[in-house]
């Protein structure tokens, strides 16, 4: 981390549920984990730090140590209770005539006719396409944005719902604020930690007041998504998912409720274009002319989709394009007012939702401030529409700080998600049909924190032949040599994690030992099914 006050910095804390269950329910394990983001400068001399002191060695330098047993001392701060009710106070806000209200980004109008030229090069099959995640990524010049720093913070072995837990969080950005010379910091959290978080700033004013705090990005997509899912659920659309075989059918009450983020993004993405598509083609031939669809397959090959590092997107579209673009919103607005009918006007409801949430996605990953602020309120409506109203409730209140930051942390903050939280920390240990064996050791848990992201880049990078003794704290000689051995062993516990489970059923449903890494004999697993079931009728 660098103490320089032109890098933004960020905090994001969540909760991190390590699935260890109680007899009652109650007192479950769980931590208060955290990350720091700051950007990386241009000039930064301790970037490739790592590969410099690779040089010189050699594969047959590389000495295994002698192993020894290290202990390690657990980070555990003692918190300050704290006794004060937390509730949500009420606080002017903006009047409905005020300027900052009615103020629409011109980047919203670039990010609709970057989303009509990618729908209409998949309409007209447009080679080398890719879908909505890869287009924003090739129309995004790559220096819009800065490489981050990520960085782990010593986890709070306790739920971050609670009052003196948020409590620490705030004093602990506070401290990483001064520490990197920062005048003002943001710091992220889901809406049961913000909540908190907003009432202990309003109580314990001005104690507080260089932090900006904001709702997590990813927990409002996750809403969004599940609000999404409650105005089609009756519609049909989920039985054309299904009956297409997009989406299992033991996957439905998942994608309706918004509950995994990874699928939602990739089907309704899918869905929306696919009847986009339809509502397009539906618009070329209403012109009934066939030099239209021609000349709109024309100018969309022209337009040159492999490098955006120095020529903008929008600098390449033919005027040809913009002329088709304005008459399509027309004829957009003709289906919305219902002259196509109540089933076309219904879709195209869906439609424009899921255009908000690319353009919403589009904010975030281009650091657009005020294209994230204006599509707030959009996205908080559907909030209220479909009875969500904690997040409706502290949207308002949110956007409402948004647009006071200014005023309120003149130095203009970063916006953040925290996806990052998730991928780095939540999905790191937790393997699709394994168990990771997590205790209730806080020790082994921080250790887990520290050392997983540096074996990881430094042990199993094929382009850094740095020396398993240089990595602090890990033993080469514990690890598998390579990454096959290391799958493997993976495979091999999930082969026995499905015996234990299918140990009662007649036809057993395990992996086959081809990919469990265990040998070839297929009578291995039926005397491991016996071995569990006399197992379990012995306990």
């Amino acid at each position: 981390m660098h103490r320089r006050s032109d890098l933004h910095t960020g905090v994001a804390f969540d909760n991190f549920d390590l699935f260890v269950e109680t007899l009652t329910g109650k007192n479950t394990l769980h931590d208060t984990v955290g990350i720091v983001t700051q950007d990386i400068p241009d000039n930064d001399e301790n970037l490739f730090n790592e590969q410099d002191e690779t040089d010189g060695y050699e594969e047959d330098d590389i000495v295994p140590p002698k192993r020894r047993r290290r202990t390690y001392e657990v980070i555990n701060d003692t918190m300050k209770p704290y006794h004060k009710q937390t509730k949500m106070l009420t606080e002017s806000m903006l009047g409905l005539e005020d300027q900052r209200r009615a103020l629409i980004p011109d980047s919203l109008q670039t990010a609709r006719k970057l989303d009509f030229i990618w729908m209409a090069s998949l309409t007209m099959e447009v080679p080398n396409t890719p879908m909505w995640t890869g287009w924003n990524s090739l129309s995004t010049p790559k220096d819009s944005l800065p490489q981050q720093r990520v960085l782990y913070l010593p986890q709070i072995n306790a739920s971050p719902t609670r009052a003196d837990v948020v409590m620490e969080t705030m004093q602990r950005s506070l401290r990483i604020a001064d520490e990197c010379d920062q005048q003002y910091i943001s710091v992220t959290y889901d809406l049961a930690i913000a909540k908190i978080a907003l009432s202990i700033q309003a109580a314990e004013r001005p104690r507080f007041n260089k932090l900006f705090i904001q709702l997590g990005a990813f927990h409002i997509q996750l809403s969004f998504f599940k609000a999404v899912g409650k105005f089609i659920a009756e519609s049909g659309g989920p039985y054309i998912l299904t009956e297409s075989g997009v989406l299992a059918e033991g996957s439905l009450n998942g994608f309706l409720t918004g509950k995994n983020y990874s699928r939602c993004n990739r089907i309704h993405s899918l869905f929306a274009v696919a009847l986009e598509i339809l509502h397009f083609k539906s618009f070329l031939k209403q012109e009934n002319d066939s030099f239209e669809e021609h000349l709109t397959r024309r100018v969309l090959r022209q337009i040159e989709k492999t490098d955006r590092n120095d020529t903008p997107l929008l600098q390449s579209i033919p005027p040809e394009l913009e002329e088709i673009f304005q008459r399509y919103q027309i004829y957009r607005l003709t289906t919305a007012n219902g002259g196509h009918g109540p089933t076309a006007k219904y879709w195209l409801v869906y439609i424009e939702l899921i255009a908000l949430y690319h353009e919403f996605t589009r904010a975030i990953r281009t650091g657009d401030f005020l294209l994230y602020t204006y599509l707030l309120p959009e996205i908080t409506k559907l909030f209220f529409v479909f009875n969500h109203h904690n997040y409706a409730r502290w949207g308002v209140r949110f956007h409402d700080n948004m647009m006071k930051m200014e005023d309120s942390h003149p130095a203009r903050l970063k916006v953040t998600g925290c996806i990052l939280l998730h991928k780095w920390i939540f999905n790191q240990p937790i393997y699709s049909a394994g168990v990771i064996h997590f205790t209730e050791s806080l020790s082994a848990r921080q250790r887990w924190a520290m050392t997983r992201l540096e074996v990881f880049t430094k042990v199993y990078q094929s382009t850094i032949k740095r020396p398993m003794s240089k990595v602090k704290g890990i033993d080469g000689s514990s690890l598998p040599p390579c990454k096959s051995v290391l799958q493997q062993q993976i495979n091999r516990a999930n082969c026995i994690c499905s015996a234990w489970n299918f140990a009662f059923t007649l036809s057993p449903n395990v992996f086959s030992p081809k990919t469990s890494g265990l040998p070839p004999p297929p009578s291995f697993i039926f005397q491991l099914q016996t071995f569990c079931q006399s197992k379990c009728a012995s306990l």
